[in-house]
C-alpha cells in the first residue's frame, strides 16, 4: 500500500516495494532505505519518521532542483562510473564516493544543515572526498583516502 503526503517541494510516499524495485534498479539493493527522483520522495513505512534519513533525502532534493535534476544525476553518474570502473570500488563504496551521497551522508546529522547550506554546496564535495562507511549501529565511519 501506497501513502502520499505533499511536502513543501516534494511529495513523501511511504512504499516498501517502490522503495525496494527502485533500490535494485539502481544497484542499492534491497538494503535502500529510502529514494529521492525530484519531486518525490519515497521512504519505507519503516523509515518514515527518521529524521536523520528524511534530512539526507532533503538534501539530496536541495541537490537536484539546484542541478536542474538531470545535472544532478549526471554527476551522480559520472562519479560512481569513475569510482566503479577507473578506481575499482565495489558498488556500495562508489555509491559513497560521489559528491551528491558524500554532502548528504556528511551534514544529514546536522538538524539546521538545509537552513545553514550554501547553495551549490554539493560541488564542494567533488573536490574533498572522504571514506565513508556505516558501522553496526548505522553511525558514520568517515576517513581520508
Amino acid at each position: 500500500m501506497q501513502k502520499i503526503q505533499f511536502k513543501k517541494t516534494y511529495f513523501l510516499i511511504i512504499s516498501d516495494r517502490l522503495v525496494t524495485r527502485l533500490g535494485r534498479l539502481i544497484s542499492l539493493g534491497d538494503n535502500a532505505m529510502a529514494i529521492t527522483f525530484w519531486p518525490l520522495l519515497i521512504v519505507r513505512p519503516s523509515t518514515k519518521d527518521n529524521a536523520e534519513l528524511i534530512r539526507h533525502e532533503t538534501i539530496h532534493i536541495r541537490q537536484q532542483i539546484e542541478l536542474l535534476v538531470i545535472g544532478a544525476h549526471l554527476l551522480y553518474l559520472v562519479e560512481y562510473c569513475y569510482a566503479r570502473y577507473i578506481k575499482k570500488f565495489d558498488k556500495r563504496q562508489a555509491y559513497y564516493y560521489t559528491a551528491i551521497e558524500q554532502e548528504a551522508h556528511r551534514n544529514a546529522m546536522k538538524e539546521d544543515y538545509l537552513k545553514t547550506r550554501k547553495p551549490y554546496a554539493v560541488l564542494y564535495y567533488i573536490r574533498n572526498k572522504k571514506w565513508l562507511a556505516r558501522g553496526p549501529q548505522g553511525e558514520l565511519i568517515e576517513k581520508e583516502y
